[in-house]
């Protein structure tokens, strides 16, 4: 049943309701989860928000197939044969045998589940919701974006402080918003700004345009003061590739030309910036790449001895936390030099999520992982193909797809956004965007 057919035909029907409910779930997601948090965990923010990110996804699952199943069941020979499930099949069969090898079984079930949430909305938001769904919902984002990225330019210049942090950390450490950690805050924020982008490049009043272009420059002022530097890479990779695909030969080398002298004047006169960037150049040329990378071969290091103990099938995923500690001192003892200036000795993330996953999957979660990602590519090819025939609209909605692909490609280098639910929910929705139908489901 598709459902753009059920609410032309039914429109009090059981059905109707129910994927009515699950879109108000997604809605939820993308304008309401930014914003939870609670100070009576120590956890306070990440968690909230994955916890509610999680149940509105089930819940949103649990609607779309309540009608199917009571309509004679799901048809699993057109489900196996959906690209999405061709994808991340092979891969999630490879990360649930940590429940069968993993020795960190009480860190691996909780991954575990997230992980299964995580493909499970993919497999079912592109099953059940057209490209036109996935498009509105993932230019909403815009929204909580601008008002996160104004609390946190408040914050930064001590103008309204609605969470207390201690003020010993740092102007940088104390933008947060309502991420609960600048890193989270400025990852958050790039695709919205990508949104922006692509909205600002279409043919609008130039009213909208004013407006387009404040929201615009509110986020990446956002980001620009959390310092995050791979972030800030990310965003001016994937933007050039939303200026190149939407504007002609001769514009686009305008255009590109006074980028480069703004993202220049930026970076010399915007204080937070400037002084992230100079302390990076001296502390490099003092300590080498460790310095640059803030002591991130720490952790890139245990990853890579955890994939050479466990090389077949890895740690388990989600694990990568419980065997840092053994293969820091493992490294130690073979006379392995560790960063001499970290301020935490433990590494929760790796701080790179490919390095991660290789150390939690093993060769056999490598090869999983590169099956879906080539697979992910295909399906982003034949999607783009699609939308670039449709005219203006449709090539700015695949230009999207394709810059936030990017710049989550990216950010994965030296962060974990995937690891974020602040962060990777919005990245499984436009996941979900390019193996999504046309027009519904069958």
């Amino acid at each position: 049943m598709k459902p753009g057919r059920a609410r032309a035909t039914d429109r009090a029907g059981p059905a109707v309701w129910a994927y009515r409910g699950a879109v108000l779930c997604l809605w939820l997601l993308v304008l309401a989860a930014p914003f939870v948090y609670t100070t009576a965990i120590r956890d306070g923010f990440r968690l909230p928000k994955l916890v509610l990110c999680e149940s509105l996804t089930l819940l949103s699952l649990l609607l779309l197939a309540a009608p199917v199943c009571r309509s004679g069941g799901i048809d699993w020979r057109a489900t196996v044969r959906r690209p999405a499930f061709i994808a991340l099949a092979p891969l999630t069969s490879v990360v649930a045998t940590g429940l069968l090898t993993s020795p960190h079984q009480l860190h691996l079930r909780p991954a575990l589940f997230s992980f299964v949430v995580g493909v499970a909305a993919i497999l079912g938001w592109s099953a059940m919701f057209d490209f036109a769904t996935h498009r509105r919902l993932i230019g909403a984002m815009a929204v909580p974006a601008v008002i996160m990225a104004a609390i946190g330019a408040l914050q930064y210049h001590n103008l309204f402080k609605p969470i207390a942090f201690d003020a010993s950390l740092g102007r940088r450490l104390a933008t947060t918003s309502f991420a609960g950690n600048p890193g989270d805050l400025a990852a958050f924020l790039v695709l919205p700004a990508l949104v922006l982008q692509v909205a600002l490049t279409r043919g609008r009043s130039k009213k909208a345009r004013a407006i387009l272009a404040m929201a615009l420059a509110l986020c990446v002022y956002g980001i620009v003061i959390t310092q995050t530097l791979t972030v800030v890479v990310a965003l001016l990779g994937a933007s050039l590739l939303v200026w190149v695909r939407m504007l002609p030969g001769r514009r686009t080398v305008a255009v590109l030309g006074v980028a480069a002298i703004v993202v220049a004047v930026a970076a010399i006169t915007t204080a937070p910036l400037r002084d992230r960037i100079l302390s990076k150049v001296e502390a490099t040329q003092v300590g080498g790449l460790d310095e640059l990378l803030s002591g991130r071969l720490d952790g890139w290091k245990t990853a890579l001895w955890m994939l050479g103990e466990h090389p077949l099938t890895g740690v388990g995923h989600g694990a990568y936390r419980a065997e840092f500690a053994n293969a820091k001192i493992n490294l130690h003892h073979r006379g392995e030099e560790f960063f001499v200036h970290q301020t935490q000795v433990f590494f929760a993330n790796a701080h790179n999520d490919y390095l991660e996953a290789a150390a939690e999957w093993g060769l056999l979660g490598i090869l999983a992982a590169a099956w879906a990602a080539w697979r992910l590519g295909k399906g982003l090819r034949d999607q783009v193909r699609r939308l670039d025939t449709a005219g203006p609209a449709g090539r700015a909605d695949a230009t999207l797809l394709l810059a936030g692909l990017l710049a989550l490609a990216i950010m994965m280098l030296t962060n974990f956004p995937l690891r974020i639910a602040l962060v990777a929910y919005p990245y499984i929705l436009l996941t979900s965007a390019v193996f999504a139908d046309a027009e519904g489901a069958a």
